[in-house]
Formats: structure tokens, sequence, C-alpha cells
């Protein structure tokens, strides 16, 4: 979704293929532990709803077209984040597996650090051909 809604704005193949990839992420060593990095990546989606609805006036489409990424689960949302909530709450009711979730959650949260901080390094993370990203192909 995320590559589309970059195409829509206008960027090349090849600007796509250049942006910094997150490859340092792994797998945690138990359950507990993915429940927390999970937590980190099923939380940002609560955020890309609200990213995607301050970009609505940009598209003016309903259909999401360009923020499909930032829409998630759409309709389902909330029920998804409650769902997880509560897969959460019984993975971690032991002391120990809420300390893992909690070492989970920090681990993942330093490793999109460390991927941002290569965006951060870019002069220009994507080519558009020369238009204005979001605004260049906006209705």
């Amino acid at each position: 979704m995320l590559e589309a809604d970059l195409a829509t704005l206008g960027a090349t193949p090849a600007s796509i293929a250049d942006l910094p990839q997150c490859g340092s992420l792994r797998l945690p060593a138990s359950r507990a532990g993915l429940m927390g990095a999970m937590y980190v990546v099923e939380g940002s989606t609560l955020g890309g709803l609200h990213l995607a609805r301050a970009l609505a006036p940009l598209f003016g489409s309903e259909a999401g077209e360009g923020r499909r990424f930032f829409l998630g689960y759409g309709e389902r949302h909330g029920e998804m984040w409650r769902t997880f909530l509560g897969e959460l709450e019984q993975c971690a009711r032991s002391p120990a597996d809420a300390e893992a979730v909690i070492d989970g959650a920090l681990q993942t949260f330093e490793i999109f650090e460390t991927w941002m901080a290569d965006w951060r390094r870019l002069p220009s993370a994507l080519d558009f051909e020369g238009r204005s990203p979001a605004l260049a192909t906006a209705h």
C-alpha cells in the first residue's frame, strides 16, 4: 500500500527502490517480546489514521487514494486495536512476561529510531519527477 501511495504521489519506481529499508528487524525470542514489538507497530497505525484524515483535503477522495497506507484496517481499525490490546493483556500477566513485552517494545522503538536516522540523511527522500509531493497530484 505504501508503494502504491508513493506512486500516486508521483514517486518514481527508482526513487522508491532507493529508500532506506529497515533491515535490522529481528524476531523476538518470546511471544511476550513479539507482543511488545507488535504494540509499537500496531500503535503506529493509530497515528496513521490521524495523518490520513489530515491529508484528506489534499486528495479530495474518500477512497483513500494516496493515503491508503495510513488508513490501516479502515473501518475495522477500532475493533482490531481492541482485540490486540486484549491479547496483549493476556500475554503480560506475569511480571516476567510484562518485562519481556516492555523490552520488545523498547527494542522495536530503537530499531525504528535507527532506521529513521537513515531517512534524515537523505537530501530528498523521493524523486517526484520534478513535482511537489502530494500537491502535484492532489485534486
